[in-house]
């Protein structure tokens, strides 16, 4: 005869086992025990988070403060030097500024001679030894102050300067295109470097068909940052003429191109060594072809010579750079 049981099966007489028995699933998942562990691996997490985002924020404010002490070295600095080389724009108290002026106020195409116009055609450069003449104690002085310059440093190659823009600067010339990229004109680091043409063109300006000129583009709006306000017809139209003082004369050159170039795919814009005519004059019509602004009082020929201004755009990549081109026209001697 089969066994009764008078509770149960799940009877065990134990009252903590009879327990569990009448728990419902909820009142179990109440009572679990909380992982203390993943806990503490969370507040752990979270704290170097923030302490990661503090270091990063101590960093980026140490790296701009050292920029903007750079950058106001570097505009002291050039600030000197240009009251050494003399403003440029005051005809009243040095030799310079009549030059600069009287292209500025001269919207009739024709090349002005110091302080007055002639009938030359600005679209032909001079032969090397031609151009217009300024006076001899106007030459003196400029190759005085020139001379005072090159004695700090040999690689002086000119100064150049374009009228109501920031770029006033002497510019040098080495061996290679590394160093000034940021050495000062007196040869000390310096993040802003200097303005420096290509090593592959001559210093004499007028043995190079494409002077290749560089600088920085800085965001304290020094070196070449106002190369990207010539995408503005306006400010283009208004700031047509780019000098540089050297001690062979004064260079005059009037712009023509301005473009954004994607150097990945196209650096022919630095181009300084051309086979033959053909391929030059190629190469003048693109670069003036493709201008943002286009201009149609500049004819270009393969006795044209011309100078680059090149900086970059401060895109993240560093792929993009700014491409300002002007045409000789006159030498001041």
């Amino acid at each position: 005869m089969a066994q009764k049981y008078s509770s149960p099966p799940n009877d065990t007489g134990d009252p903590f086992l009879e327990s569990l028995h009448s728990l419902k699933p909820s009142e179990v998942a109440a009572w679990r025990p909380q992982n203390r562990t993943g806990k503490v691996v969370g507040i752990l997490i979270r704290w170097g988070a923030l302490l990661l985002c503090l270091v990063v924020l101590a960093a980026s404010l140490v790296s701009i403060t050292e920029s903007l002490v750079d950058y106001q070295a570097a505009d002291t600095y050039y600030d000197d030097l240009a009251n050494l080389f003399g403003d440029l724009y005051d005809g009243s108290s040095n030799p310079f500024g009549p030059v600069a002026l009287a292209y500025k106020s001269n919207p009739s195409g024709l090349t002005p001679e110091f302080g007055v116009e002639n009938s030359g055609d600005i679209d032909k450069p001079p032969e090397e030894e031609g151009g217009s003449s300024v006076n001899s104690e106007m030459m003196l002085q400029i190759r005085a102050k020139l001379g005072a310059l090159k004695a700090q440093n040999s690689d002086l190659l000119g100064w150049i300067t374009i009228p109501d823009t920031r770029i006033d600067y002497p510019v040098a010339h080495t061996v290679d295109n590394e160093y000034y990229l940021n050495h000062s004109f007196d040869r000390n680091y310096l993040r802003a470097g200097t303005i420096f043409a290509d090593y592959r063109n001559q210093k004499n300006l007028s043995l190079n068909r494409n002077t290749v000129i560089y600088g920085h583009n800085m965001m304290s709006g020094a070196m070449f940052s106002c190369i990207s306000d010539f995408f503005n017809r306006n400010y283009f139209n208004e700031n047509r003429y780019i000098y540089i003082y050297t001690e062979a004369g004064i260079y005059v050159y009037k712009t023509f191109s301005i473009r954004k170039i994607k150097v990945n795919k196209d650096v022919s814009y630095i181009t300084t060594y051309f086979a033959n005519d053909e391929d030059y004059v190629a190469f003048l019509n693109k670069q003036k072809k493709d201008s943002a602004v286009k201009v149609d009082d500049i004819t270009l020929t393969a006795e044209s010579k011309i100078i680059t201004l090149s900086t970059c755009t401060n895109a993240h990549n560093d792929n993009e750079r700014y491409s300002l081109q002007a045409v000789l026209v006159d030498i001041q001697k």
